[in-house]
This record gives C-alpha cells, sequence and structure tokens, in this order.
C-alpha cells in the first residue's frame, strides 16, 4: 500500500465524462412534461391526482419526465414506476402554471428507476437534476430509500441545493456531476457512480456517526475541484486511529479543499488528509493524528516544537513554511546548528524553513518536551486595521518515524496585535484607555464611544478634564454616546501609546454593548476595536507601552524631553513619584527598568547621539548583544532536552565533536567528483515549409490534423504557431458544429525512435478539457512547467498509457508539461486529442517540443549516474521546495522536491543511522579539512 499527500494538491477543470452524449442530445419532442401540483405542501409521490395535467404518475411507458418545481415537496414511500428522468427545482417553464420555482424530492424507504427510455411518445434523457440555475432543489434518500439513475447532476440554486444520502439508502448512476451541498450520512449509506466530478463550488459533508464512514465510490474515474469538506460528528467523538474514506476510486483526479468540524480533539491531536492506494483504488482519507506542534510566540517571534498529546512522537524530517514571506532564515537554530542526529538544512529561505535527516533514523520527542528553533517568525505588517492574525500563515509539516507526512498544528501564544485603536473597558472600576495597537502613527482628532442600552455615564473624565490640548467633550446626557473632539490640532499616538479615560461604563448595570469610532486626519473615519479587560498600571519605564523597557522607550523619552509626558507616555510608565514635564527623572527611572518584560526591537544605537548619554547606552547596547549571543548558542537552542532513539542513535561525546562531523561530512560531500555531463535536450520547433528533418538524437515525424491544415513535420530552428484556419486564428474547426462529433477528429502524431523520448511539450490557446495524450509504455512522469497558475493538472492513467491535462479555463498564455521519464515515449507513436466540450473546434496550438535520449530510470536516482548516491541527495538538498524536475530532485513526480523526495532517496539508499558516512566519497584528508573549516566559516557568518 503507498501513500501519497494531497495537500499540495488542487484540480480545476471540467471533466471529460465519457457518456456526456446522453446529457444533452437524443430529447425528442414527444416527451412528457409531468408536474407536480400538490400545492406549496409535502404530498405522496405516487397519488395520481398530485400530478398534472393528466392526474397520472410519472412513467417510462408515457415518455414522462417528473418536473418538481412548484416549491412543494413529493415523498416515496414505496415501489414507483420507472420515469424517464426528474427535474427537482426549475428556472424554466415546461409549459405548467406551476414549472417555475423550488422544488424537493424525498424517498423515504422506497425506490425509484430513471432510465433513457425510446417509446412512441418519445426519447427521455433518463436524468435527475437537482436544482436549475437561481431556483434550489433538495434530494432526500433516507431510511433504505434506493435511486438509481444515467444522470445524476446538482446545480447551484440560491446555495440551498442539496443531495442527502442517509441510513441504508443508497443512490447510485452512471455519471455524476455535482455542484452543491451533499451530506453522507454514514457508516451504512451506499453512493456509486461510474464517473464522478466533484466540483470546488460544492461542499461534501460527512455526517459521521462511528469510527468509519461511507465514501463516495466512483468505480472508474473521480475528479475533485477543490471542494471542502465538513466532518460533522453526530453521537460519536472522534479518537486516535480512527480513518474515514470520503472518495474512491480507480482513477483520482485533484483534491480536497479545507476541512473543518465540530469535533473537539484532544491536546496534540489534528485531522489528516492523504490519499492512500491499495488493490488499484485510490482513496482520500481524514485520520485522527497525535502529531507535533509548532508553538510561536508573536511577541519575539521565537518557535518550539512540543509533543503536546503527551506521548513521544518520532520526527525525521519537518517544514515550516510561510506564502507570505514571514520567517527568518538568519535567526533559525536548527537541529543541524546543534548537531542533533544527522539533520541537514534544505535551502532556508523567508518562505520555507526545512530539515532532513539523511540516516533516517530522527530523533524522539518526548510529552513536555520542546526543541527550541529560534526567533524564526517576523510577520509582515497587514494595512492598519486589520488584525495580525491575518498574517499568521505559517504551516507545519512533518514526517514521522514511520515515513508518513502529516499535517502538524500550528499554535500561537501571547496576544494578538489587533492593529487598530483599541478601547479597553475595565468592567470592575468602569474606567478605559485607548491604545494604538498597531505600528501606525495615530494623528486622533475625534473619538466616540456607543451604547444603544444607555450603559455610558454622563460624568465621564477625558482629555479635556485632563487638559490635554483644546479637546472639547461632546455626548448625550443618555448615556447613549460620548466622545471628544480636537478642533485646532491633533493628539500624536505613536505605536503602544495610549491614553486614559476615567468613569465611562456603568459598572452596576452596564450592558458590556460599547462601539468605538475614531478619526485619523490622513486616515479618516475609522472603526475601533473594544474589549473588556483589567486595565494595569503599565510597566515601569515602557514609555511606549509596548510591554518591553528597551531604547524605543529611550527614544521616545528623548525626543519630548521637557514636554508634558500626557498623551505622550503610555498610562503607568512613569516613576510614581515623577511630576511636570519630562525631565532627568524619567531617564534614570528608565535605566533602572531597562530591560525588564524583554528586550524588544528599538535600537540604541543611533538612537543616542551625544557623547555623554553614549556612555551609558554603549554598555546597555553590549550587554543586549551579549544577552542575544547567549540565547542563539547552540548548547542553549534546545530549551528542553530532546530524547534520542535508544534503537537508533550513539550517545554524543559532546558538542563540538558532533559539530566538526557534520561539518566534515557537508565538506565531502561539496568535494566529491562532480557527475558527468548528462546529453543535453534537444527543442525543436515547428516548420510550415519543411518535409521533413533528421536529428542526431533521432527521427520525429508529425502528421497533419485538424481541417485548416498543419506542418507535416517539425525542424530545427523554425517557429510553429499551430493550427490554421477556421474561426479564430491559430485554431481548427470541424464542420458540424457539434463539439462531440469526433469524425474530423482533430489529432496530432508524434513517432519517436527508439533511442529517443518526449521531455516537455508547449502549447497555448488552451479550451481543450482534457487534452489527451495517449501511447505511452509506461509511467513519463509528467508534471506542470511553465505557466501553471495553479489551474493545470496532469493524470496518468496506466490502464489506458495516457496523460490527462486539465485546463479550466481559456488559458490565453504559454504552458508546458515536463516528462520526467522519456523511457516512457521511445520509440512510440503518441496521439494527442483535445476534447472541447465548451465550443466548436479544438483551440490548442503546440508550440514547442523537446526531446531527450532515454534513460532507464533507477529508483533514487536524480542525476542518472551510479544509482542512489549523496550526488543525488545534494541536488535534492538544493532545490527543496524550489524545484519541480527530476533533474531537479522530484523524484515522486509530483511537481515539487519535498519530503517524500528525499524519502524516496533513503530508502533507494539503503541509507541507516551511519550510512551516510559510509556512502561519501571522501578527498584527500588535507581538502577534506579545508572544506569543513570552509563551511564551518560560511555557516557562522550566515548565523551573523
Amino acid at each position: 500500500m503507498t501513500r501519497h499527500n494531497t495537500k499540495l494538491r488542487s484540480v480545476l477543470g471540467v471533466l471529460a465524462l465519457g457518456g456526456a452524449v446522453l446529457c444533452g442530445a437524443g430529447t425528442a419532442n414527444a416527451q412528457f412534461f409531468v408536474e407536480w401540483g400538490a400545492g406549496g405542501g409535502p404530498g405522496d409521490y405516487q397519488t395520481a391526482s398530485n400530478w398534472l395535467p393528466f392526474g397520472t404518475v410519472p412513467t417510462t411507458a408515457q415518455s414522462d419526465i417528473a418536473i418538481i418545481s412548484n416549491g412543494g415537496a413529493a415523498t416515496l414511500s414505496g415501489f414507483a414506476p420507472n420515469v424517464g428522468g426528474v427535474r427537482i427545482g426549475a428556472d424554466q417553464d415546461f409549459g405548467g402554471a406551476n414549472a417555475i420555482g423550488t422544488g424537493s424530492l424525498i424517498i423515504d424507504g422506497g425506490s425509484l428507476i430513471s432510465e433513457i427510455v425510446s417509446t412512441g411518445f418519445g426519447d427521455t434523457d433518463g436524468r435527475v437534476n437537482v436544482g436549475d440555475g437561481a431556483q434550489p432543489g433538495t434530494l432526500a434518500v433516507l431510511n433504505g430509500g434506493v435511486l438509481d439513475t444515467v444522470f445524476l447532476e446538482s446545480v447551484i440554486g440560491g446555495g440551498d441545493t442539496s443531495i442527502t444520502v442517509d441510513g441504508f439508502s443508497s443512490v447510485s448512476s452512471q455519471f455524476s456531476i455535482l455542484r452543491s451541498d451533499v451530506r453522507i450520512v454514514g457508516p451504512n449509506a451506499s453512493f456509486v457512480t461510474n464517473e464522478l466530478q466533484l466540483t470546488g463550488q460544492a461542499t461534501l459533508t460527512a455526517q459521521i456517526t462511528g469510527p468509519t464512514h461511507t465514501a463516495i465510490n466512483a468505480t472508474s474515474l473521480a475528479q475533485i475541484g477543490g471542494t471542502d469538506v465538513v466532518l460533522e460528528f453526530d453521537g460519536y467523538s472522534p479518537v486516535v486511529g480512527d480513518s474515514y474514506t470520503l472518495i474512491q476510486s480507480q482513477t483520482l483526479l485533484g483534491g480536497i479543499g479545507a476541512v473543518t468540524t465540530n469535533a473537539t480533539l484532544g491536546a496534540g491531536q489534528n485531522f489528516d488528509v492523504e490519499e492512500v492506494t491499495s488493490g488499484g483504488t485510490t482513496s482520500i482519507n481524514v485520520s485522527v493524528e497525535e502529531v507535533l506542534t509548532l508553538n510561536v510566540n508573536r511577541a519575539d517571534g521565537s518557535a518550539t516544537i512540543t509533543s503536546d498529546s503527551g506521548s513521544t512522537l518520532g520526527l525525521i524530517g519537518y517544514s515550516i513554511g510561510s506564502a507570505g514571506g514571514n520567517l527568518t532564515p538568519g535567526a533559525w537554530v536548527s537541529l543541524a546548528d546543534v548537531a542533533t542526529g544527522s539533520f541537514v538544512e534544505a535551502n532556508p529561505t523567508a518562505n520555507a524553513l526545512s530539515e532532513l535527516d539523511s540516516s533516517t533514523a530522527g530523533i524522539s520527542v518526548a510529552g513536555g518536551a520542546s526543541v527550541a528553533l529560534g526567533q524564526i517568525y517576523n510577520p509582515t505588517i497587514p494595512a492598519f486595521g486589520t488584525p495580525s492574525s491575518a498574517n499568521e500563515d505559517l504551516t507545519f509539516t512533518v514526517v514521522d518515524d514511520t515515513g508518513r507526512e502529516l499535517t502538524a498544528l500550528v499554535n500561537f501564544e501571547g496576544a494578538e496585535v489587533l492593529n487598530n485603536l483599541v478601547l479597553t473597558v475595565d468592567p470592575a472600576t468602569g474606567n478605559a484607555r485607548i491604545t494604538n495597537d498597531s505600528q501606525t502613527d495615530i494623528d486622533l482628532d475625534y473619538y466616540a464611544v456607543f451604547s444603544e442600552s444607555g450603559s455610558l455615564l454622563p460624568g465621564w473624565m477625558g482629555l479635556e478634564d485632563a487638559a490635554v490640548g483644546d479637546w472639547d467633550e461632546i455626548g448625550t446626557a443618555s448615556g447613549t454616546a460620548i466622545g471628544e473632539l480636537e478642533p485646532f490640532g491633533v493628539l500624536d499616538l505613536d505605536a503602544g501609546q495610549s491614553v486614559d479615560l476615567t468613569g465611562i461604563w456603568d459598572t452596576v448595570g452596564g450592558t458590556q454593548d460599547l462601539t468605538f469610532e475614531f478619526q485619523d486626519d490622513v486616515l479618516g473615519l475609522i472603526q475601533g476595536v473594544v474589549v473588556y479587560d483589567t486595565i494595569s498600571d503599565g510597566l515601569g519605564g515602557d514609555y511606549n507601552g509596548d510591554g518591553m523597557v528597551d531604547g524605543a522607550d529611550y527614544a521616545l523619552f528623548r525626543n519630548n524631553l521637557g514636554l508634558s509626558p500626557d498623551g505622550v507616555f503610555a498610562a503607568g510608565s512613569r516613576d510614581p513619584n515623577a511630576s511636570g514635564n519630562i525631565n532627568a527623572d524619567d531617564l534614570a527611572f528608565w535605566l533602572a527598568n531597562f530591560g525588564a518584560g524583554g528586550l524588544g526591537s528599538g535600537s540604541l544605537v543611533g538612537a543616542v547621539p551625544e557623547p555623554s548619554t553614549l556612555l551609558v547606552t554603549l554598555p546597555l547596547a553590549a550587554a543586549a548583544f551579549l544577552r542575544r549571543t547567549r540565547r542563539r548558542s547552540p548548547a542553549a537552542s534546545l530549551d528542553v532536552a530532546v530524547e534520542r532513539d535508544a534503537m537508533n542513535h550513539s550517545p554524543q561525546p559532546s558538542w563540538s565533536a558532533g559539530m566538526l562531523t557534520r561539518y566534515v561530512m557537508l565538506a565531502a560531500l561539496c568535494l566529491a567528483p562532480a557527475a558527468a555531463v548528462q546529453a543535453q535536450p534537444v527543442t525543436i520547433l515547428g516548420d510550415s515549409t519543411a518535409t521533413q528533418a533528421s536529428f542526431t538524437d533521432g527521427l520525429i515525424t508529425i502528421e497533419p490534423f485538424g481541417a485548416g491544415g498543419v506542418p507535416t513535420t517539425f525542424g530545427p530552428n523554425m517557429t510553429f504557431i499551430g493550427p490554421l484556419g477556421g474561426s479564430n486564428d491559430n485554431a481548427t474547426d470541424n464542420d458540424t458544429n457539434n463539439p462531440l462529433d469526433t469524425s474530423l477528429q482533430e489529432r496530432l502524431d508524434l513517432t519517436f525512435d527508439s533511442s529517443v523520448g518526449l521531455a516537455s511539450l508547449e502549447f497555448g490557446f488552451t479550451r481543450a478539457q482534457p487534452i489527451i495524450i495517449s501511447g505511452f509504455s509506461s509511467d513519463p512522469l509528467a508534471q506542470v512547467g511553465m505557466n501553471p497558475n495553479n489551474d493545470l493538472d496532469v493524470a496518468y492513467v496506466a490502464s489506458t498509457g495516457s496523460v490527462l491535462i486539465y485546463h479550466p479555463f481559456f488559458s490565453g498564455t504559454r504552458t508546458s508539461v515536463n516528462f520526467g521519464n522519456t523511457s516512457a515515449s521511445a520509440g512510440q507513436t503518441l496521439s494527442i486529442v483535445g476534447e472541447d466540450s465548451n465550443q466548436d473546434g479544438l483551440q490548442i496550438a503546440i508550440s514547442g517540443i523537446t526531446y531527450d535520449v532515454t534513460q532507464t530510470l533507477i529508483a533514487g536516482d536524480v542525476d542518472g549516474m551510479n544509482g542512489a548516491d549523496p550526488a543525488d541527495f545534494a541536488i535534492i538538498q538544493a532545490n527543496f521546495l524550489t524545484g519541480s524536475l527530476r533533474s531537479e530532485g522530484d523524484l515522486t513526480g509530483d511537481g515539487m522536491v519535498d519530503l517524500q523526495d528525499y524519502l524516496a532517496w533513503a530508502d533507494a539508499a539503503g541509507v541507516g543511522p551511519a550510512g551516510l558516512q559510509a556512502l561519501l566519497s571522501v578527498p584527500e584528508p588535507t581538502s577534506m579539512m579545508l572544506g569543513a573549516f570552509a563551511v564551518l566559516g560560511l555557516a557562522r557568518r550566515r548565523r551573523g
């Protein structure tokens, strides 16, 4: 059994259903539309008088299609006659007075078959449509009910369209396109279809009543376009070890989107989504796992890895990601830095920090233990008014000691920066504080507080009472509004600064319904944030109110020397004995409290230009530097000792010996002989005049396709702009105006010599859904190259030897697909066919083909030299989370060089606890030592 992670995969596009002709073709004019006429309430499906206009239950004997669209609900409890189709909700008039509207069909223990029929009365399509345009529909199959149909389709209809399969009920169809809410109540329901399309517009709700669940079974093909999943637990609480299969199919393309749940998992537990392939069937499973947690401190950006579940968990690799570039590689204290195990950093960037244990032995993290990683988090400040949590985009993926890649937890600790002016109301005293909880300086000239319940006190005291500027109070005697205006100036509230208001809220009968607004003379009128919490007196010396006494507080003191502290210093930050203007007493108070709350980002150097003051601050700056150096020292970077697995690790004699060994091993990798240069690919472009062209690496012949005509061969240094003619430039059209008619099939054939194979294919103007390349002898390891835009998916179908390329929309730009296994096309004739279901004619212009000398793929072998060896590991390390080709280390062919590729190499290389060193090609001792110290120097320089 193999497992594949699906978190990064997203497939968009339209499923090319083989039976699509059944959906829209062959409908004769003699169909009879029989309409539900039982009024707006529920009624019995089998009561003949409930159906108009004939007063008979719909039946295939009369080529009837049942229409339920008058707002009513038809309930079927018995065996109904077969019907030629069902429309539940309709936004078109089928000929009756009540045809446009919503509808519901409830099969409650009954049975209904919808089929294609051809009688003397006409033909039917056998389709069951749930929802139509803006009109929602509801289908529920309950209590052992049965629905059997040729085609099941749900359409977005006002957000209320849904399909529910409950209990021991059964739904079966040949083709299913689901664009709305689908609810499966497990584990005894049955939903079987030959081909399935579950779009990103749909939501799949799994109503889980036990440790297992009913899967939607697409026996042939399933395309999942990022569908969101809701795990709704009903009378059952999930436990570690539970696994719920959501969808299964012989060929499964795409993956699900976000997973939400009503369940509360235990500490250190998480839902993990993965693909599992076994016995020719691929399933999307959600399991409950014990995982590690990445704890991130919002205040200083420090991060630790912990096992919050209490269990000892194995770790052989991890990756921390940030799409917004909120990571700080230079502050990262990795396991490689402290010579833990055989961990090696992999291409650290602001978007990803990753480590791999080259021995695959890993470490063990005991419950309650933590692994410190340094101050790796430095979030991008969002726009004013947006909380800092909006940019908390960290992801945490681990590989456990069984080789499974799991989605681990991320926990942000400490107060969230609200990035706004915050009105804090103390429920015990009724006092309030306005604080600038952002990095934006606010020029305040108006603020107001409102209460619909009248919980404000007219006798409150604000800035006017404190004689700050020229503020004037405004408000009402009813206690519904208070506030102040500054008509002649502004109050400058820098980051962290605050001002106090006295007695604004009724502590006896007040309601916590306050709202708060203010005006900045540049930003305009803004809605602030109200919180209810105890107001502390503040931190002595913390003049800017950021929770730390540091250089930024000195700068605030210096820039306002001699001025009033009101509106300048944070409330409660001054010496209680200080009086009057900001003076030397405030400097002495700051010095006495320097370092309280933890040093922040305020710079001492540059904030203190005067020589006499430098004598005071330079020792403090040195102390801060030494403190920072001690914090980041390797010996102290593991806050709690990381437990080693006694079965896989030998005790390290000392940190110094471990570091030296690590760098010697890295130097051996750096100094190993370079691999031989491979044969370079040959790129050929189209030729509109040549008849045939041969190359040193082989021969490629191209046969014409389409009505417009194309060149018959490709030649070197030519330009091929694609098929000519038709209704659009660079596109072809057939003559039938039927996109499903293949009598003039638009097709391109490539015949390869036995020594060469297809390396890449470049094309544009794509509307085809899908593009199918058939004729491969094995998996060509196709993956998206240029211009993926997250909207292109490539899949290989082994049963037909075909690659399916899906585009959801008109691309308009060039795209390439790369083939990692050129042997799969060597000596083969590849046929490229487009399936265009959107409009007449194919729209694909092939603009370039690259081919290469074929190679026999060896497991774990990246460079094609000497099998799986350290040179391959070095390529994986250099391209980690950036590469997309096999030559860059993508051994799994999933379009990314990641932890799974490392594991594939390690497995092929047979790397054990001490295996890496045995694989190294070590040069003579002098070069080895020079390389070791060079690597050591570079590492120290990066850290510095």
